[in-house]
């Protein structure tokens, strides 16, 4: 089921709660995280965020936050069914917040890594993956 709520408030924060990212997939039998997903849900909401502090003619900092849940023992969607050992996250969420600039959410891939990275290597294993480009094998 996919699930979106964006809240956007008149002090200049928002907020986006977002479902979708984490799947029972068949034929797997556990949680799988969907890398790209996750960083495309991200990617489009700093282009909302963007636009609108473009608009008011904001250019001061922002602390940019993002949490995902419901990740203890999902797998990678990189993960190839069956294959042993596969790396099952061990946290029910995950949390990082970062100080940018408004200008910077111009760069909105090079955010979404920066918030992101720690994540991914540890569900990929991978330190340089790229969620934007990557495709199943």
């Amino acid at each position: 089921m996919y699930a979106l709520d964006v809240d956007v408030w008149r002090n200049g924060s928002a907020e986006l709660t977002s479902a979708g990212v984490i799947w029972r997939l068949p034929p797997h039998a556990e949680n799988v995280i969907l890398e790209p997903a996750i960083a495309g849900t991200v990617a489009s909401f700093l282009a909302l965020v963007g636009a609108l502090y473009e608009l008011a003619g904001y250019h001061g900092h922002l602390d940019i936050g993002v949490a995902v849940e419901g990740l203890q023992g999902a797998v990678s969607s990189t993960e190839h069914p069956g294959s042993f050992p596969q790396r099952r996250y061990n946290a029910n969420e995950y949390r990082r917040v970062e100080r940018f600039s408004a200008g910077e959410l111009a760069a909105r891939p090079d955010v979404v890594r920066r918030l992101l990275h720690h994540l991914f290597e540890s569900t990929t294993g991978h330190v340089d993956t790229e969620p934007f480009t990557w495709a199943p094998g």
